[in-house]
């Protein structure tokens, strides 16, 4: 048997075999969640500092400190 026909035979085999087909697509679907997460959170990762920054501010601003009883 030639090397043409085992590369024929084999590529027909390639794309006419279904199995694991699944697999592939989960993958690739996970790979999607997986970029698209990554950019979110890039995008709001500035502003969410942002707020976090702000909100410890606003926190330490409520508190006082006691007196102690002195003058």
């Amino acid at each position: 048997m030639s090397a043409t026909v085992r590369v024929r035979r084999h590529l027909r085999r390639l794309l006419t075999d279904l199995r694991g087909d699944d697999v592939i697509e989960y993958s690739l679907l996970t790979l999607a969640f997986g970029i698209i997460g990554v950019v979110v959170w890039s995008l709001i990762g500035s502003d969410l500092q942002t707020a976090l920054v702000g909100w410890d501010g606003n926190m330490q601003g409520l508190w006082d400190v006691p007196n102690s009883g002195g003058p």
